[in-house]
């Protein structure tokens, strides 16, 4: 597995982010409101933190991919397209790569805030 994809050795596997963490995640380090990753926006900015996000879910989460789909607004085919190209994309681009760790920490570090409140 490519290092861009290894999960976070310091995460603990029993704090998983759900899957609205990972969405407000997404915004923060792709720049872009909630609004435009739940939309059916087709631009650049707002497909790759969306699909980001699917990649994560269905990486981060125990969900199936219809119910991420579901989460997402999406069909659960739209989420294996993400995570088949996914990898490929971050294995290209250097800043997409580094929007995708910062999301998967900010994910983390959201649903390890959260079980301490709970």
């Amino acid at each position: 597995m490519p290092a861009a994809l290894d999960p976070d050795p310091e995460t603990p596997a029993a704090i998983r982010p759900f899957v609205h963490e990972i969405v407000e995640a997404a915004c923060v380090a792709f720049g872009i409101g909630r609004n435009e990753v739940m939309s059916d926006r087709r631009d650049r900015a707002a497909t790759r933190a969306r699909q980001a996000a699917m990649f994560l879910a269905k990486e981060m989460t125990p969900l199936s991919l219809p119910q991420i789909g579901r989460l997402l607004n999406r069909d659960h085919t739209t989420v294996i397209h993400a995570a088949r190209v996914m990898p490929q994309l971050i294995a290209d681009d250097g800043l997409l790569a580094a929007k995708v760790r910062r999301t998967r920490r900010l994910a983390a570090l959201r649903a390890t805030v959260r079980s301490f409140r709970a």
